[in-house]
């Protein structure tokens, strides 16, 4: 026989089934006979056939409203749409019994049971994680409620197992920023999972793409946010060698501080060199200065341009000093400027290394600006 014949034949006597089932619910409806009405809810309850018993509980609860039968009438009803795995219903229907009959020895599996709905309603973790939250919130609220019950390490083992699926969400959305290469929300994301879950299983390796982030955020960044933002690299690397003394990253995290410290300066200097208009460039060459006292000595392997590092940024200041005398106009306030930069000449011209080029040309800008103010 065709497959596609077989599968109606199925589906015509299951509709046939079906059918006949809501038709003996509707004659058990009509009889005025409760206590047959309640036999035959019970039969097909125990049998398992809840789409028969549905119909003839919920007419049973109007009978019987307010009266000691009325509980464990609406827990069957709430216990068929559960076995029938009609999660949403049954959950509505816990939550209402709940309310309603909160002081009923069934209040406490009516409470588990709510939670444990949305727990099998659970989306696949790449999917919105709406039923796992409430999962977790009412299952804490079963351990709150019923501290002592039987059911304690099972709804807690389940809260474990809920919670990991938040884990694995939060990590896959991170994990994508890190894949695309889009760092500056990958570190933002990352530090959200671990504050969140600070006991992730995969806490050192978020912590060290959480590095390896911002030391990718900083190398792309703009040159004037560059310090900042290789300083930022360098406290979030130490602190992961701080924290996790035996990983396998530790001689990458060390190489990265190591970049940071001459990417952060030679940044700081450049920035300096470029920034508009000159006259802030003195307040750059003394943050560089002042970054090369902290970071320098934190290098181990030196490149060259550190030797003439701090020469540099003496002979920034004063040429910068020199370019804002020859860019003013008006005499006297030429002259004001003036005087600031033989200030800086006179306060950096020790600092300089010993016949080193920059020292050379602040000489000769001295020599030069003398005759361009014509004092």
């Amino acid at each position: 026989m065709p497959i596609v014949k077989k599968m109606y034949i199925f589906y015509l006597i299951g509709l046939i089934a079906l059918l006949s089932g809501c038709i003996d619910s509707q004659k058990v409806i009509k009889s005025s006979d409760r206590a047959y009405k309640y036999k035959m809810a019970s039969q097909w309850f125990q049998q398992g056939k809840y789409i028969h018993a549905v119909p003839v509980i919920e007419d049973l609860m109007v009978i019987y409203k307010g009266t000691d039968t009325a509980p464990k009438l609406y827990f069957m009803l709430a216990e068929s749409y559960y076995l029938n795995k009609e999660y949403t219903v049954a959950a509505y229907h816990y939550k209402t019994y709940k309310y309603l009959y909160g002081k009923t020895p069934n209040a406490e599996i009516a409470t588990y049971k709510l939670a444990d709905c949305y727990a099998k309603q659970v989306a696949p973790v790449e999917l919105d994680q709406v039923d796992t939250k409430k999962a977790i919130d009412y299952f804490k609220v079963f351990l709150s409620e019923y501290p002592y019950s039987g059911k304690n390490n099972e709804a807690q083992k389940q809260i474990e197992q809920l919670k990991r699926n938040l884990e694995v969400k939060a990590l896959m959305s991170a994990d994508l920023y890190y894949k695309t290469q889009n760092y500056r929300a990958a570190s933002y994301t990352y530090k959200n999972v671990i504050n969140q879950f600070p006991e992730i299983r995969e806490f050192e390796e978020i912590y060290y793409k959480i590095v390896v982030s911002n030391y990718n955020f900083a190398k792309k960044s703009i040159l004037k946010k560059q310090p900042e933002r290789f300083e930022t690299t360098i406290n979030e690397a130490q602190s992961f060698l701080s924290r996790f003394q035996k990983s396998k990253h530790r001689k990458e995290i060390a190489e990265i501080i190591e970049n940071s410290n001459v990417e952060l300066l030679k940044s700081s200097l450049k920035f300096a060199q470029t920034t508009y208009p000159v006259e802030d460039r003195p307040i750059y060459f003394t943050e560089a200065i002042s970054a090369f006292q902290s970071f320098e000595k934190e290098i181990k392997d030196k490149p060259n341009f550190l030797n003439s590092y701090l020469d540099d940024c003496y002979y920034g200041i004063l040429n910068s000093s020199y370019i804002i005398v020859d860019q003013t106009k008006e005499q006297a306030l030429k002259e004001k400027h003036f005087t600031l930069f033989l200030e800086n000449y006179n306060k950096y011209k020790y600092s300089y290394t010993k016949d080193s080029k920059a020292s050379k040309q602040a000489d000769e800008l001295y020599k030069k600006i003398h005759k361009l103010v014509n004092l």
